[in-house]
């Protein structure tokens, strides 16, 4: 896994995008309506004894700019745009270096699904996307978007999983998963949207894991790495439910 959390999860949703996948509703999800807000964090291990205060120091610095090229990412050309990307993914690999020496959390990302039925719009660092009626459009970097969904995966099943913990006020079940040489603890939702089967990318890093999370039959209010010393997390921060009006998903 390169960088930190937003080259885990953006990269693999706002770069390259070769195809996204539909989202799949049962019965309950049909008429769901809202907003869903998910955090990126990365967590470092309890460290005691370090530089505390220089590396602090140091942080604070990489987070300005790292917020500084957040900010012209927007607003760049193509070319530029990627040129920040690839600055980007420096300040975000020495943050986690400094992490890995100084403990704490970091949010690096944070990301708005607005959710219609089978209508997602998607608003994130550099990024617009919309999904309506089996059609991609969007821009990207400065690029713009335009292509068709696939056929999703098949479901998988929450049947004799474990229950997880009541986030945001909703009643989950755990699953655990071995992807690569890394394990997650994931706690669904069930009967919410599942905005990761929506956009699922042929081709990008960390598939397995958007794979792996676009076959649950729920929302994955908290998706949470146990291993490793630097661990990644996605985490719902809050989940608005308002009748959104269809005039947002216009093009």
């Amino acid at each position: 896994m390169r960088g930190m959390a937003s080259r885990w999860m953006m990269m693999v949703w706002l770069l390259g995008l070769l195809g996204l996948i539909p989202l799949a509703l049962d019965a309950a999800e049909e008429g769901w309506s809202g907003v869903i807000s998910v955090d990126e964090v990365i967590h470092g291990p309890a460290v005691q004894g370090s530089d505390q205060v220089e590396l602090e120091h140091f942080a604070l610095a990489m987070k300005d700019r790292l917020r500084e090229a957040h900010a012209e990412l927007v607003k760049s050309t193509p070319y530029i745009a990627r040129v920040i990307r690839e600055d980007i993914g420096f300040y975000e690999t020495e943050l986690e270096r400094i992490l890995a020496e100084k403990g704490g959390d970091l949010t690096v990302g944070h990301t708005l699904y607005f959710i219609k039925g089978e209508r997602m719009l998607v608003i994130s660092d550099g990024a617009r996307l919309l999904i309506n009626k089996g059609q991609v459009d969007g821009i990207v970097d400065g690029h713009l978007i335009h292509t068709r969904v696939q056929d999703p995966p098949d479901l998988g099943s929450l049947e004799g999983k474990p229950e997880g913990e009541t986030l945001q006020g909703f009643k989950t079940r755990r699953v655990q998963r071995h992807i690569r040489d890394k394990v997650y603890d994931i706690d669904v939702a069930p009967g919410l949207p599942n905005p990761y089967r929506i956009g699922l990318l042929d081709s990008a890093q960390d598939l397995d894991l958007m794979r792996s999370l676009s076959d649950l039959p729920g929302l994955p209010m908290a998706v949470s790495e146990v291993s490793g010393e630097i661990q990644h997390s996605l985490h719902v921060v809050n989940i608005a439910n308002p009748n959104i009006s269809d005039e947002i998903f216009d093009p």
